[in-house]
């Protein structure tokens, strides 16, 4: 459900970066806002990782989608979205990926 990038270390043993366990979770009211504000990220071209990705159904029963980030990014991305003038119809969640919630 979760997505995240694995790379092999130099030693060839196994993942380079663990697994993250707690990932930032932006879920919305409408698909439309799910896509612009992905588009406002690609236009902004941030240094991190960020994904569509489906929405927990906890956080969110009127769209299906959320957008994740680095938790360590998560007020990073509030400001940025905020910046591009959106901010009604969204909730800034952190998520532990091993029990969703």
């Amino acid at each position: 459900m979760f997505a995240s990038r694995r790379t092999r270390s130099a030693e060839g043993g196994g993942p380079a970066d663990a697994k993250p366990t707690v990932v930032g979770l932006v879920v919305f009211e409408s698909h439309h806002l799910a896509f612009r504000a992905e588009a406002v990220l690609n236009r902004l071209r941030v240094s991190y990782p960020f994904s569509i990705v489906p929405a927990p159904r906890h956080l969110s029963l009127s769209c299906a989608y959320a957008l994740q980030v680095p938790a360590d990014r998560l007020a990073e991305t509030q400001a940025a979205l905020t910046g591009a003038g959106l901010v009604e119809g969204l909730a800034y969640h952190t998520v532990d990926v091993r029990t969703k919630r």
